[in-house]
């Protein structure tokens, strides 16, 4: 196996490909942070396996132990047509474990057909900067931005994580105040698909 004892971090402009069949240890907060393209790809006979180093002792193995990955808004998004993997950042046929799970911040690889058990967070998707900034005044001073990419979460097994998945991002509209309230303005845009997954047995 791969032993990752501190941070790796992949670079704007630069891809990280992990292969079928591989196996990557990580030593206690050691993580991946995705500021490029990451392309984890495991196959159903062969899947890459992420895991804690096997030099920590049974009682030490436990969840949150590594650091987990982490994708900043500045990770190639995956390209999806008509629900179907193209291009960029994809977690595919991988086993996570032990970890702080896969965490997502304004950012949309493609996670399918994973098995994410004994993390804190299986999948968690987060993310403000498609919002207009907050409360705006006039509706000439808000802007929506149509460049949210929604994350594709599917056909994954979530089990006994503290939690399974939560997804937490803005949908991109805009508001304005009115004498009754909040006014939304412009249209809201899907933040995740999720579907085909399996999530039980979570804290």
């Amino acid at each position: 196996p791969y032993v990752v004892s501190g941070t790796i971090e992949v670079a704007k402009g630069a891809t990280l490909t992990i292969e079928k069949g591989t196996e990557v240890e990580f030593a206690p907060g050691a993580k991946i942070v995705v500021n490029g393209e990451l392309q984890v790809l495991g196959t159903a006979d062969d899947a890459v396996v992420m895991t804690a180093a096997q030099t920590a002792s049974s009682t030490a193995m436990s969840k949150g132990y590594w650091g987990g990955i982490v994708f900043n808004d500045s990770s190639i998004d995956a390209k999806v047509t008509n629900g179907a993997y193209v291009s960029g950042s994809i977690i595919r046929n991988a086993v996570i474990r032990f970890g702080s799970g896969i965490v997502c911040t304004d950012a949309s690889p493609y996670l399918d057909s994973n098995q994410i058990t004994y993390n804190t967070v299986g999948i968690d998707v987060e993310g403000t900067a498609y919002s207009a900034g907050g409360l705006v005044m006039s509706a000439s001073d808000a802007s929506d931005n149509s460049s949210l990419v929604p994350v594709y979460i599917v056909n994954n097994t979530l089990s006994d994580n503290n939690l399974g998945i939560n997804i937490n991002r803005n949908n991109g509209r805009s508001y304005v105040t009115t004498p009754g309230g909040y006014s939304y303005i412009g249209n809201r845009y899907v933040t995740a698909y999720v579907t085909g997954n399996s999530v039980n047995s979570n804290t």
